[in-house]
Protein backbone atom coordinates (compact mmCIF):
# COMPACT_ATOMS: atom_id res chain seq x y z
CA UNK A 1 0.00 0.00 0.00
CA UNK A 2 2.82 2.43 0.87
CA UNK A 3 4.60 1.61 -2.40
CA UNK A 4 1.38 2.30 -4.32
CA UNK A 5 1.01 5.68 -2.63
CA UNK A 6 4.59 6.61 -3.45
CA UNK A 7 4.15 5.58 -7.08
CA UNK A 8 0.99 7.69 -7.20
CA UNK A 9 3.03 10.63 -5.89
CA UNK A 10 5.67 10.01 -8.56
CA UNK A 11 3.03 10.01 -11.30
CA UNK A 12 1.66 13.27 -9.99
CA UNK A 13 4.74 15.42 -9.83
CA UNK A 14 7.02 13.64 -7.39
CA UNK A 15 10.75 14.20 -7.98
CA UNK A 16 13.87 12.04 -7.68
CA UNK A 17 12.85 9.11 -9.85
CA UNK A 18 15.66 6.91 -8.47
CA UNK A 19 14.20 6.90 -4.98
CA UNK A 20 11.01 5.34 -6.34
CA UNK A 21 12.63 2.35 -8.05
CA UNK A 22 11.97 -0.09 -5.21
CA UNK A 23 8.34 1.03 -5.05
CA UNK A 24 7.90 0.58 -8.79
CA UNK A 25 9.43 -2.90 -8.51
CA UNK A 26 7.16 -3.82 -5.59
CA UNK A 27 4.06 -2.72 -7.49
CA UNK A 28 5.17 -4.61 -10.59
CA UNK A 29 5.73 -7.79 -8.56
CA UNK A 30 2.29 -7.45 -7.01
CA UNK A 31 0.64 -7.04 -10.42
CA UNK A 32 2.53 -10.04 -11.79
CA UNK A 33 1.50 -12.16 -8.79
CA UNK A 34 -2.14 -11.27 -9.44
CA UNK A 35 -1.77 -12.37 -13.06
CA UNK A 36 -0.28 -15.70 -11.98
CA UNK A 37 -3.10 -16.29 -9.48
CA UNK A 38 -5.74 -15.47 -12.07
CA UNK A 39 -4.11 -17.92 -14.48
CA UNK A 40 -4.23 -20.74 -11.93
CA UNK A 41 -7.79 -19.86 -10.93
CA UNK A 42 -8.95 -20.16 -14.51
CA UNK A 43 -6.97 -23.36 -15.09
CA UNK A 44 -8.38 -25.14 -12.03
CA UNK A 45 -11.91 -23.68 -12.04
CA UNK A 46 -14.61 -26.31 -11.55
CA UNK A 47 -15.60 -28.28 -14.63
CA UNK A 48 -18.01 -31.17 -14.23
CA UNK A 49 -16.46 -34.56 -14.86
CA UNK A 50 -18.15 -37.90 -15.53
CA UNK A 51 -15.26 -39.73 -13.87
CA UNK A 52 -14.36 -39.57 -10.18
CA UNK A 53 -10.67 -38.89 -10.73
CA UNK A 54 -9.97 -38.17 -7.06
CA UNK A 55 -11.22 -41.65 -6.23
CA UNK A 56 -9.15 -43.10 -9.08
CA UNK A 57 -6.01 -41.54 -7.59
CA UNK A 58 -6.92 -42.73 -4.10
CA UNK A 59 -7.53 -46.30 -5.25
CA UNK A 60 -4.08 -46.30 -6.85
CA UNK A 61 -2.44 -45.21 -3.60
CA UNK A 62 -4.57 -46.22 -0.60
CA UNK A 63 -4.19 -49.63 1.01
CA UNK A 64 -7.53 -49.52 2.83
CA UNK A 65 -10.50 -47.29 3.65
CA UNK A 66 -10.49 -45.94 0.09
CA UNK A 67 -13.91 -44.29 0.33
CA UNK A 68 -13.08 -42.07 3.31
CA UNK A 69 -9.54 -41.44 2.06
CA UNK A 70 -11.03 -40.22 -1.22
CA UNK A 71 -13.53 -37.97 0.57
CA UNK A 72 -10.81 -36.40 2.74
CA UNK A 73 -8.47 -35.92 -0.22
CA UNK A 74 -11.31 -34.29 -2.18
CA UNK A 75 -11.93 -32.05 0.83
CA UNK A 76 -8.27 -31.05 0.91
CA UNK A 77 -8.29 -30.15 -2.80
CA UNK A 78 -11.49 -28.17 -2.16
CA UNK A 79 -9.67 -26.43 0.71
CA UNK A 80 -6.74 -25.46 -1.54
CA UNK A 81 -9.07 -24.15 -4.24
CA UNK A 82 -11.19 -22.20 -1.74
CA UNK A 83 -8.09 -20.35 -0.59
CA UNK A 84 -6.95 -19.86 -4.17
CA UNK A 85 -10.28 -18.20 -4.99
CA UNK A 86 -10.24 -16.12 -1.79
CA UNK A 87 -13.09 -18.06 -0.16
CA UNK A 88 -13.51 -19.26 3.41
CA UNK A 89 -12.68 -22.79 4.57
CA UNK A 90 -14.43 -25.12 7.02
CA UNK A 91 -12.75 -28.07 8.75
CA UNK A 92 -9.11 -27.52 7.80
CA UNK A 93 -7.20 -30.77 7.40
CA UNK A 94 -3.74 -32.05 6.45
CA UNK A 95 -3.53 -35.43 4.66
CA UNK A 96 -0.42 -37.48 5.40
CA UNK A 97 0.58 -40.45 3.25
CA UNK A 98 1.97 -43.16 5.52
CA UNK A 99 3.85 -46.22 4.31
CA UNK A 100 7.18 -47.93 4.12
CA UNK A 101 10.24 -46.07 2.87
CA UNK A 102 10.81 -46.29 -0.87
CA UNK A 103 7.18 -47.03 -1.74
CA UNK A 104 6.87 -43.83 -3.77
CA UNK A 105 4.68 -41.70 -1.52
CA UNK A 106 6.48 -38.46 -2.41
CA UNK A 107 6.35 -39.19 -6.14
CA UNK A 108 2.59 -39.81 -5.94
CA UNK A 109 2.01 -36.51 -4.12
CA UNK A 110 4.19 -34.55 -6.52
CA UNK A 111 2.17 -35.99 -9.40
CA UNK A 112 -1.04 -34.88 -7.69
CA UNK A 113 0.33 -31.36 -7.26
CA UNK A 114 1.41 -30.87 -10.89
CA UNK A 115 -1.41 -28.43 -11.79
CA UNK A 116 -0.27 -26.06 -9.01
CA UNK A 117 3.46 -26.29 -9.71
CA UNK A 118 4.15 -22.55 -9.31
CA UNK A 119 2.08 -22.27 -6.13
CA UNK A 120 3.64 -25.24 -4.33
CA UNK A 121 6.54 -25.25 -1.87
CA UNK A 122 8.43 -28.39 -0.77
CA UNK A 123 10.04 -27.87 2.65
CA UNK A 124 11.28 -29.51 5.82
CA UNK A 125 10.29 -28.74 9.40
CA UNK A 126 12.81 -25.92 9.85
CA UNK A 127 10.46 -23.48 8.10
CA UNK A 128 8.09 -23.64 11.06
CA UNK A 129 10.52 -21.94 13.45
CA UNK A 130 12.08 -19.49 10.98
CA UNK A 131 10.38 -16.08 11.17
CA UNK A 132 11.99 -15.03 7.89
CA UNK A 133 10.62 -18.05 5.99
CA UNK A 134 7.03 -17.77 7.19
CA UNK A 135 6.26 -15.31 4.40
CA UNK A 136 6.18 -18.40 2.18
CA UNK A 137 2.86 -19.36 3.78
CA UNK A 138 1.35 -16.20 2.32
CA UNK A 139 2.85 -16.73 -1.15
CA UNK A 140 2.21 -20.45 -1.69
CA UNK A 141 -1.07 -22.32 -1.69
CA UNK A 142 0.36 -25.79 -1.08
CA UNK A 143 3.20 -26.65 1.31
CA UNK A 144 4.50 -30.20 0.97
CA UNK A 145 6.39 -31.70 3.92
CA UNK A 146 8.29 -34.55 2.29
CA UNK A 147 9.14 -36.24 5.58
CA UNK A 148 7.45 -35.85 8.96
CA UNK A 149 9.55 -38.48 10.73
CA UNK A 150 11.88 -35.86 12.21
CA UNK A 151 9.02 -33.73 13.50
CA UNK A 152 9.07 -32.78 17.17
CA UNK A 153 5.91 -32.15 19.18
CA UNK A 154 6.55 -28.40 18.90
CA UNK A 155 6.58 -28.74 15.09
CA UNK A 156 3.23 -30.52 15.11
CA UNK A 157 1.76 -27.84 17.37
CA UNK A 158 2.98 -25.13 15.01
CA UNK A 159 1.51 -26.96 12.03
CA UNK A 160 -1.83 -27.20 13.82
CA UNK A 161 -1.77 -23.47 14.59
CA UNK A 162 -0.80 -22.47 11.04
CA UNK A 163 -3.35 -24.78 9.37
CA UNK A 164 -6.27 -22.82 10.82
CA UNK A 165 -4.68 -19.35 10.99
CA UNK A 166 -6.21 -16.63 8.83
CA UNK A 167 -3.13 -14.39 8.92
CA UNK A 168 0.59 -15.02 9.20
CA UNK A 169 3.14 -12.92 11.07
CA UNK A 170 6.62 -12.88 9.53
CA UNK A 171 9.81 -10.87 9.29
CA UNK A 172 11.71 -9.61 6.26
CA UNK A 173 15.48 -9.62 6.00
CA UNK A 174 17.22 -6.38 6.99
CA UNK A 175 14.14 -5.11 8.80
CA UNK A 176 13.33 -5.03 12.50
CA UNK A 177 9.54 -4.99 12.36
CA UNK A 178 6.97 -7.69 11.72
CA UNK A 179 4.72 -7.93 8.70
CA UNK A 180 1.34 -9.61 8.27
CA UNK A 181 -0.24 -11.41 5.34
CA UNK A 182 -3.05 -13.81 4.60
CA UNK A 183 -2.25 -17.44 5.41
CA UNK A 184 -2.92 -19.10 2.04
CA UNK A 185 -1.14 -22.44 2.43
CA UNK A 186 -2.69 -25.88 2.80
CA UNK A 187 -0.38 -28.64 4.05
CA UNK A 188 0.18 -32.18 2.82
CA UNK A 189 2.92 -34.59 3.86
CA UNK A 190 4.56 -38.03 3.93
CA UNK A 191 5.69 -40.17 6.83
CA UNK A 192 7.37 -43.54 7.28
CA UNK A 193 5.89 -43.83 10.76
CA UNK A 194 2.33 -43.68 12.02
CA UNK A 195 0.89 -40.17 12.30
CA UNK A 196 -0.12 -40.95 15.89
CA UNK A 197 3.57 -41.30 16.77
CA UNK A 198 4.22 -37.76 15.59
CA UNK A 199 1.36 -36.15 17.54
CA UNK A 200 1.71 -35.69 21.29
CA UNK A 201 -1.25 -33.34 21.73
CA UNK A 202 -4.50 -35.36 21.95
CA UNK A 203 -6.50 -32.39 20.60
CA UNK A 204 -4.52 -32.22 17.35
CA UNK A 205 -5.93 -35.36 15.70
CA UNK A 206 -8.84 -33.64 13.94
CA UNK A 207 -6.39 -31.60 11.84
CA UNK A 208 -4.68 -34.66 10.36
CA UNK A 209 -5.74 -37.59 8.22
CA UNK A 210 -3.57 -40.61 7.58
CA UNK A 211 -3.75 -42.32 4.18
CA UNK A 212 -2.01 -45.68 4.53
CA UNK A 213 -0.38 -46.44 1.19
CA UNK A 214 -0.01 -49.73 -0.64
CA UNK A 215 3.35 -51.46 -0.63
CA UNK A 216 3.06 -51.36 -4.42
CA UNK A 217 1.37 -48.21 -5.67
CA UNK A 218 -0.46 -48.50 -9.00
CA UNK A 219 2.08 -46.58 -11.08
CA UNK A 220 0.24 -47.12 -14.33
CA UNK A 221 -2.65 -45.05 -12.94
CA UNK A 222 -0.41 -42.48 -11.24
CA UNK A 223 1.60 -41.89 -14.41
CA UNK A 224 -1.37 -41.61 -16.79
CA UNK A 225 -3.95 -39.71 -14.74
CA UNK A 226 -5.06 -36.29 -16.00
CA UNK A 227 -4.31 -34.23 -12.87
CA UNK A 228 -5.62 -30.96 -14.24
CA UNK A 229 -9.00 -32.59 -14.86
CA UNK A 230 -8.79 -34.09 -11.37
CA UNK A 231 -8.44 -30.63 -9.82
CA UNK A 232 -11.14 -29.22 -12.07
CA UNK A 233 -13.53 -31.97 -10.95
CA UNK A 234 -13.69 -30.55 -7.40
CA UNK A 235 -16.26 -27.76 -7.07
CA UNK A 236 -14.74 -24.89 -5.10
CA UNK A 237 -18.20 -23.36 -4.59
CA UNK A 238 -19.80 -26.49 -3.11
CA UNK A 239 -20.01 -27.25 0.60
CA UNK A 240 -17.05 -28.94 2.28
CA UNK A 241 -16.92 -32.54 0.97
CA UNK A 242 -16.46 -34.01 4.46
CA UNK A 243 -19.63 -32.43 5.89
CA UNK A 244 -21.89 -35.48 5.31
CA UNK A 245 -19.16 -37.77 6.68
CA UNK A 246 -17.87 -35.79 9.65
CA UNK A 247 -19.01 -38.32 12.22
CA UNK A 248 -17.18 -41.17 10.45
CA UNK A 249 -14.08 -39.06 9.81
CA UNK A 250 -13.92 -37.90 13.43
CA UNK A 251 -14.36 -41.45 14.72
CA UNK A 252 -11.39 -42.64 12.64
CA UNK A 253 -9.28 -39.70 13.80
CA UNK A 254 -10.15 -40.41 17.43
CA UNK A 255 -9.43 -44.12 17.13
CA UNK A 256 -6.34 -44.18 14.92
CA UNK A 257 -4.62 -40.80 15.14
CA UNK A 258 -5.34 -39.21 18.50
CA UNK A 259 -2.86 -40.02 21.21
CA UNK A 260 -4.27 -41.11 24.56
CA UNK A 261 -3.30 -39.60 27.89
CA UNK A 262 -1.88 -41.69 30.72
CA UNK A 263 -5.12 -41.47 32.73
CA UNK A 264 -7.24 -42.42 29.72
CA UNK A 265 -5.03 -45.43 29.02
CA UNK A 266 -5.30 -46.54 32.65
CA UNK A 267 -9.09 -46.22 32.61
CA UNK A 268 -9.32 -48.13 29.33
CA UNK A 269 -7.22 -51.01 30.69
CA UNK A 270 -8.71 -51.24 34.18
CA UNK A 271 -12.33 -50.04 34.31
CA UNK A 272 -15.73 -50.23 32.67
CA UNK A 273 -18.67 -47.90 33.08
CA UNK A 274 -21.29 -49.39 35.42
CA UNK A 275 -24.11 -46.97 36.15
CA UNK A 276 -26.31 -49.68 37.71
CA UNK A 277 -23.90 -50.73 40.45
CA UNK A 278 -24.26 -49.47 44.01
CA UNK A 279 -20.59 -50.12 44.82
CA UNK A 280 -19.16 -46.99 43.22
CA UNK A 281 -15.53 -45.98 43.66
CA UNK A 282 -14.35 -42.87 45.46
CA UNK A 283 -12.00 -40.43 43.74
CA UNK A 284 -9.40 -41.09 46.44
CA UNK A 285 -9.61 -44.87 45.82
CA UNK A 286 -9.16 -44.34 42.09
CA UNK A 287 -6.22 -42.04 42.70
CA UNK A 288 -4.43 -44.66 44.81
CA UNK A 289 -5.08 -47.36 42.21
CA UNK A 290 -3.84 -45.08 39.45
CA UNK A 291 -0.59 -44.46 41.34
CA UNK A 292 -0.08 -48.20 41.81
CA UNK A 293 -0.72 -48.87 38.11
CA UNK A 294 1.67 -46.06 37.20
CA UNK A 295 4.42 -47.68 39.29
CA UNK A 296 3.76 -51.13 37.80
CA UNK A 297 4.01 -49.67 34.31
CA UNK A 298 7.17 -47.67 35.22
CA UNK A 299 5.49 -44.50 33.97
CA UNK A 300 6.77 -41.14 35.15
CA UNK A 301 3.66 -39.00 35.41
CA UNK A 302 3.63 -36.76 38.52
CA UNK A 303 0.13 -35.50 39.31
CA UNK A 304 -1.57 -34.09 42.39
CA UNK A 305 -4.85 -35.42 43.77
CA UNK A 306 -6.61 -32.16 42.85
CA UNK A 307 -5.45 -32.32 39.22
CA UNK A 308 -6.31 -36.02 39.02
CA UNK A 309 -9.86 -35.28 40.17
CA UNK A 310 -10.24 -32.59 37.49
CA UNK A 311 -8.77 -34.80 34.77
CA UNK A 312 -10.96 -37.75 35.72
CA UNK A 313 -14.15 -35.99 34.64
CA UNK A 314 -12.59 -34.98 31.32
CA UNK A 315 -11.05 -38.39 30.60
CA UNK A 316 -14.18 -40.40 31.42
CA UNK A 317 -16.17 -38.25 29.00
CA UNK A 318 -13.63 -38.90 26.22
CA UNK A 319 -13.51 -42.63 26.92
CA UNK A 320 -17.22 -43.32 27.39
CA UNK A 321 -18.56 -40.70 24.99
CA UNK A 322 -20.74 -38.78 27.44
CA UNK A 323 -20.62 -36.75 30.64
CA UNK A 324 -20.21 -39.09 33.59
CA UNK A 325 -21.94 -37.59 36.61
CA UNK A 326 -20.50 -38.81 39.93
CA UNK A 327 -22.57 -38.88 43.09
CA UNK A 328 -21.56 -37.18 46.30
CA UNK A 329 -21.74 -38.56 49.82
CA UNK A 330 -20.39 -37.80 53.28
CA UNK A 331 -17.21 -39.81 52.57
CA UNK A 332 -16.36 -38.48 49.11
CA UNK A 333 -17.21 -38.30 45.42
CA UNK A 334 -18.33 -41.65 43.98
CA UNK A 335 -17.80 -42.71 40.34
CA UNK A 336 -19.96 -45.30 38.50
CA UNK A 337 -16.96 -47.43 37.54
CA UNK A 338 -16.22 -51.11 38.06
CA UNK A 339 -12.85 -52.74 37.64
CA UNK A 340 -12.59 -55.05 34.65
CA UNK A 341 -11.14 -57.74 36.92
CA UNK A 342 -14.09 -57.52 39.34
CA UNK A 343 -16.54 -57.64 36.45
CA UNK A 344 -14.80 -60.74 35.05
CA UNK A 345 -15.05 -62.55 38.39
CA UNK A 346 -18.71 -61.61 38.76
CA UNK A 347 -19.51 -62.83 35.25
Amino acid sequence: MISQLRVYALNNGGLQYKSYFRDLLACWKKDEAKKVLNTFRERTRYCESKSDLVNTFTEAVSDNRTELDSIVLRHWIWQVKRKLFGLGVDHHIMPVLFGKSGAGKSVAIRSLLQPLYDLTLSVDMSILSDQFSKKQFTRNFVVFFDELDGAESTDINRIKQIITAETMEYRVMRTEGYFYGRQNASFIGCSNSHVRDRISDPTSARRFWQITTKDKIDWNTINTLDYLRLWQSVDENAQAPTIPYLEKVTAIQEEEIRTTTVIEEWLRMAYILDETSSSNLRTSDLFEQFKQWREWQSITYPISFQKFARELKHETKKLYGKDIVPSHSWNGTLWPLKSIEENRKAG
